[in-house]
């Protein structure tokens, strides 16, 4: 069987994966909540992505690779 991964933040509501720009335009609170992860780095933001022409924050980033394995082997590499 095949997956996609996606990590379910601790404080999810809903059934339903939103990006973040859509959650700044729909939910201010959550927008607000979860946009804290980029602060030092708000320039990704306001990123424009190659060949699909959306910002960093219109897409939904997901993983082929189940998050734990990514995880064990960053710890394991001293991250």
């Amino acid at each position: 069987m095949k997956y996609i991964y996606h990590i379910k933040p601790e404080f999810f509501q809903g059934n339903s994966i939103v990006p973040l720009n859509k959650l700044k335009n729909d939910f201010l609170k959550l927008y607000e909540l979860f946009s804290k992860k980029y602060v030092g780095r708000e320039k990704l933001m306001n990123r424009r992505l190659p060949i699909i022409n959306c910002l960093w924050n219109d897409v939904i980033h997901c993983s082929p690779i189940d998050p734990t394995i990514i995880f064990e082997n960053l710890y394991k590499m001293g991250f």
